[in-house]
C-alpha cells in the first residue's frame, strides 16, 4: 500500500443539511468531504397525463420538489429523502402505483462511480479513484482492531467467520451498500438490478421478484452452468440486450441478415408434419402461445404425458403456417419439420448506444478478469518465496482471501442475472429482454448438444443455462465447451453431485 492510499470507508446522509458526507481513511488518517445532494426517483407516467402528475406533486408540497419529464418518465428531485418517501406514498394513494426508491448514499455512489472500499490517491487537488483491488486497510467502528488485523487473526482462529466477513465486504464494494447497518432483505442480484435501473434512469415498481425455479440435484451426475456465458454474450461486443436497447428506432434492421438481429424475433414457417408439436426455446413465448392459441387441452394432456415443465407449441397440421421464434425456426428447419418463409417480425438491439445492462455486465467481467490475474499472480509469488510453506503463507493472507471473496461475489452475480431477468411476474421482468435471453440461452444449449456432446452421451437441460451430464466426462466436456466459445474455463460453473 502506498503511504497516501486512502479507502472509501463510510458514506452518510444528513437530511437537515441536505448533504452527503464521504469518509476516506486508512489506519493512520481520515479525510472527509461534504457534497450538496438532492435525492431522486423515477416514475413511469403510463396513462397519467403529465399535467395531472405535476399538479399532484405541486399540491403535495410545491417548494420541495423539482420534476422533469422525458419520454413518459418523470424524474423527481426532493429537498430531502424523507420528503421523497412521503411523496412516493402519496403518489401511491393518488395513482395506485409507487416506485422503488434507492437510499441516498447508494444514489450518490452511483452518480460518482464510486464504491465502498475503493482505493484513492490524494494530492493538493483532492482524492482520485484508483482502479485497484487492494485490501481496505481501515479502522471500522464495530471492530476493536484494524480490519486487516481482525481478518488476519480470524484466518488463524476461525476461517469460516473470516470468509463470511470478507464476503460481506466484497458485497459492500460491488453493490455499493454499507458493510454494517443495513437490514438484510433483497438478494444481491436484485440490488444489482436496482442499481442498473437507477443508473439508466428507468422506473422500477415496488415489489418482490418471483423466485426462478430450479432443479438442484441429480445424484451421480455432473452439472455445467453456462449462465455467465449467457450474460457475456448478451452484452457488447456480441450483442446489446437491455431494457432501453431493444427494438430501438435508430437501428431498425433493413434485412433478416443484419448484424443486430436477435434470435428472439418471429418468422413465418410452413409446417411439414401432421399433428406436430415442438418444445420452444423460450418459456415466455411458450406460455404466451399456450394462453392465446386453440387446443389448450391437448397441450396440457401432452405436458402430463411427457412430463414437460413448459407447454409445447402445437398441434400444427401439415401445410399450415404460423409465426415462431427465429431460434426455433432454424432448429426445426434443420430437422426437416418446417419450411422457413419470407415474412418476419424482427427483434433487434441498438448498435449506437450501449445499454445499462451491457455496461454492468462488462464491468463485472473486467473485474472478474482482473481478480483472476491478481489471484494467480499472488499465488505464484507466494509459492516462489515460501516453497513448501506455500499453503501456510497463502492461508494467512487477507489480500488473497479478500480478492477470492470479490471474485466469488462477481461470479455469483453474473450467474444470477440472466435467470432473474427471465422470471415472469418479477419487478425486473421485460418480455422482450426475457425472450432475447432465452433465445440466446437456447442457441448455446443447441451448440453444446450438437458440437460438444455430438451424440456421444445423453444430456439433460433441467432449467435455464444448465446442462446435466455424466460426472466422469464433465471436465472433458467443459473444456470442449470453453474452446468452442473461446472463453476461459472459470466462466463456466462446474459441479459434481455425489
Amino acid at each position: 500500500m502506498l503511504p497516501s492510499t486512502l479507502y472509501l470507508s463510510r458514506v452518510s446522509y444528513s437530511s437537515e443539511k441536505r448533504q452527503i458526507i464521504v469518509e476516506f481513511s486508512n489506519r493512520c488518517e481520515r479525510v472527509s468531504q461534504r457534497h450538496q445532494f438532492f435525492p431522486k426517483f423515477f416514475f413511469q407516467l403510463g396513462a397519467i397525463p403529465e399535467a395531472d402528475f405535476r399538479a399532484v406533486v405541486a399540491g403535495f408540497a410545491p417548494q420541495k420538489f423539482k420534476v422533469t419529464v422525458n419520454d413518459g418518465v418523470a424524474s423527481v428531485f426532493a429537498a430531502s429523502f424523507s420528503d421523497l418517501k412521503a411523496l412516493n406514498n402519496f403518489l401511491g394513494k393518488c395513482f395506485g402505483s409507487r416506485c422503488n426508491i434507492v437510499e441516498p448514499e447508494r444514489q450518490f455512489l452511483m452518480e460518482r462511480g464510486w464504491n465502498y472500499f475503493d482505493s484513492f490517491s490524494r494530492d493538493s487537488e483532492g482524492v482520485h479513484r484508483l482502479e485497484r483491488f487492494d485490501f481496505p486497510d481501515v479502522n471500522l467502528p464495530f471492530l476493536s482492531a484494524a480490519f486487516k488485523e481482525t481478518v488476519t487473526e480470524l484466518l488463524r482462529s476461525n476461517d469460516a467467520l473470516a470468509n463470511d466477513l470478507l464476503s460481506k465486504a466484497a458485497l459492500s464494494r460491488i453493490l455499493r451498500v454499507p458493510l454494517m447497518g443495513r437490514e438484510a432483505g433483497d438478494p444481491p442480484v436484485e440490488i444489482l438490478l436496482e442499481n442498473i435501473f437507477f443508473t439508466a434512469g428507468m422506473p422500477l415498481p415496488v415489489g418482490a421478484s418471483s423466485p426462478s425455479g430450479r432443479i438442484n440435484f441429480f445424484p451421480g451426475k455432473g452439472e455445467i452452468d453456462f449462465s455467465r456465458l449467457v450474460a457475456m454474450l448478451s452484452s457488447r461486443p456480441f450483442s446489446n440486450i437491455g431494457f432501453e436497447t431493444m427494438n430501438c428506432q435508430c437501428c431498425r434492421p433493413s434485412s433478416p441478415d443484419a448484424r443486430n438481429i436477435l434470435p428472439s424475433g418471429l418468422v413465418k414457417v410452413r409446417f411439414l408434419r401432421e399433428g406436430f408439436y415442438f418444445s420452444p426455446f423460450s418459456m415466455v413465448w411458450a406460455h404466451e402461445f399456450h394462453e392465446s392459441m386453440p387446443f389448450r387441452e391437448l397441450r396440457e394432456s401432452r405436458m402430463r404425458e411427457y412430463c414437460h415443465q413448459v407447454p409445447p407449441a402445437g398441434p400444427f397440421s401439415r401445410g399450415s403456417e404460423g409465426f415462431v421464434m427465429l431460434i426455433d425456426a432454424v432448429s426445426l428447419e434443420r430437422q426437416g419439420f418446417v419450411e422457413v418463409l419470407r415474412d418476419y417480425s424482427p427483434a433487434w438491439f441498438c448498435t449506437v448506444n450501449e445499454g445499462s445492462l451491457s455496461r454492468e455486465v462488462n464491468s463485472l467481467l473486467r473485474c472478474l478478469s482482473s481478480l483472476e490475474s491478481l489471484i494467480h499472480s499472488e499465488g505464484a509469488k507466494v509459492a516462489a518465496s515460501n516453497g513448501l510453506f506455500f499453503s501456510q503463507a497463502i492461508g494467512s493472507s487477507p489480500e488473497f482471501f479478500y480478492r477470492k471473496a470479490l471474485k466469488g461475489v462477481v461470479s455469483a452475480l453474473l450467474s444470477s442475472l440472466p435467470a432473474q431477468l427471465i422470471t415472469p411476474g418479477g419487478r425486473f421482468f421485460s418480455k422482450n429482454v426475457a425472450m432475447a435471453l432465452e433465445a440466446l440461452n437456447g442457441g448455446i444449449a443447441r451448440d453444446f448438444e450438437d458440437s460438444v456432446i455430438n451424440g456421444c452421451e445423453r444430456v439433460i437441460f433441467p432449467c435455464f443455462s444448465r446442462a446435466v451430464v455424466d460426472k466422469a466426462s464433465i471436465m472433458t466436456l467443459a473444456k470442449r465447451f470453453s474452446e468452442l466459445y473461446n472463453v476461459e474455463m472459470p466462466l463456466l460453473g462446474i459441479r459434481s453431485n455425489s
